[in-house]
């Protein structure tokens, strides 16, 4: 039920989605939030002077209302790989000490933070006050994406990026930090509080930045990491792993040749079929008596000449017909085509396209189908790791948060997904 009122299957697909074209897929969460649940309860009726409603039979009055009640459920959320940091030197994004989120809030949003446990709120208001209209800058990537959907996203419109987005930019990073580092920062009060002794402790902190430039900013959050087991909160989809990388290959990467390929053939074709989509007309401009109207042309007309004396054969209008190689633009396309099929993985047949002689009969799909799906059962690995992860710290939460005494117990979580 927490899951799917965390709308966790759509929020799986964009990160499935991010996995295939990026090489990684992020999720966060679950994390706590406490909000308002409305049931239909029986609620019992009391009089005006607040004494209990009863019935000729001395019953008390019961009546069915719309009971606002208090609850905590989790909830997940989808991180964009552009906005995502960790450490590069790590020999895998699990292996990484330190995992880092960039935001952008609006003003609404930063004065909500204030208003929260382990933000501070006196700093949050000085950094708006001191960063009035925010500080967002346009990182490559984003200027790169607005360039390439057309600036707004909305056809060719490119004159809506403003230096100034009214947002304000603020780091969300999860790691080890040491006494001596909350000193730095000037939190010394937090350094007993998080139970750190001598300056070497080391402690799994959460920390909230909010940037004022390219090198400055303003700790604006700090609390211990809560989460059990001290795990980060981000889980990762990675279907195709990359020896010696951080996050994997992503489909567009592995059919890179194919696609520059097939793109040059479709050029080559469409402009072979512009060039020969008619003749090429050669005039001798000296022997027409309407020499200025040449470029006119339409069905039936009437070309008037001059007599050609030197050479009676030659006439005065000549028509060119260009060389059609539509056949083989479509042979090498094809080919590339096959080709993009064998590195993906994917052969076409397999989402729809024409499958070979093999697979006119259903025993010969079936067997077509059976061969592809052993490429496939590759990725499920990398989807059963994933939602062993996301499993298992829900399993957490549900054993911290959740009020049901039945459900409490030790349980280990299994997914079997490939073996299905």
């Amino acid at each position: 039920d927490h899951m799917v009122q965390a709308d966790y299957v759509r929020k799986f697909k964009r990160v499935t989605h991010h996995g295939h074209v990026y090489g990684w897929g992020i999720l966060k969460g679950p994390l706590r939030s406490d909000g308002q649940k409305q049931r239909w309860m029986q609620v019992p009726q009391k009089n005006p002077d607040g004494s209990p409603q009863q019935d000729p039979a001395g019953n008390q009055v019961m009546a069915w209302k719309i009971v606002n009640e208090k609850r905590s459920q989790p909830y997940f959320e989808v991180v964009s790989p552009w906005d995502f940091y960790c450490d590069w030197n790590a020999p895998s994004v699990w292996a990484s000490e330190i995992h880092a989120q960039r935001h952008l809030f609006s003003h609404k949003r930063m004065l909500e933070l204030a208003g929260q446990d382990g933000f501070f709120r006196d700093m949050i208001l000085q950094h708006l006050v001191d960063n009035p209209n925010g500080h967002a800058p346009w990182l490559p990537w984003e200027t790169q994406l607005r360039e390439a959907t057309g600036g707004s996203g909305y056809g060719d419109n490119k004159a809506t990026k403003t230096p100034d987005r009214h947002r304000w930019e603020v780091i969300e990073w999860w790691g080890p930090i040491t006494s001596e580092e909350l000193t730095t920062l000037g939190l010394e009060g937090q350094i007993a509080e998080f139970g750190l002794q001598g300056d070497a402790a080391t402690v799994e902190a959460h920390l909230w930045l909010a940037t004022a430039s390219a090198s400055a900013g303003t700790l604006i959050g700090a609390s211990l990491n809560a989460i059990p087991r001290q795990r980060h909160p981000y889980h990762f989809y990675i279907p195709i792993p990359e020896e010696g990388a951080l996050k994997g290959t992503s489909v567009p990467t592995t059919a890179r040749a194919s696609q520059q390929s097939i793109n040059a053939v479709e050029r080559m074709l469409h402009d072979n079929m512009a060039a020969s989509a008619g003749p090429q007309i050669e005039m001798v401009l000296e022997r027409l008596i309407d020499a200025d109207n040449y470029k006119s042309l339409y069905p039936y007309r009437t070309w008037l000449t001059k007599e050609n004396r030197a050479n009676a054969n030659s006439p005065a209008i000549r028509f060119n017909e260009m060389n059609n190689h539509t056949a083989v633009y479509l042979a090498a396309w094809n080919h590339r085509k096959s080709k993009f099929d064998e590195e993906t993985g994917i052969p076409s047949y397999q989402y729809g396209g024409n499958s070979p002689g093999v697979g006119r009969t259903a025993s010969g799909l079936n067997q077509l189908m059976g061969a592809a799906g052993l490429l496939v059962k590759d990725q499920l690995y990398a989807f059963d790791e994933f939602q062993k992860s996301v499993l298992e710290a829900l399993f957490d939460w549900e054993m911290e948060f959740n009020p049901k005494p039945e459900i409490k117990g030790d349980f280990r979580i299994q997914v079997k997904t490939t073996l299905a």
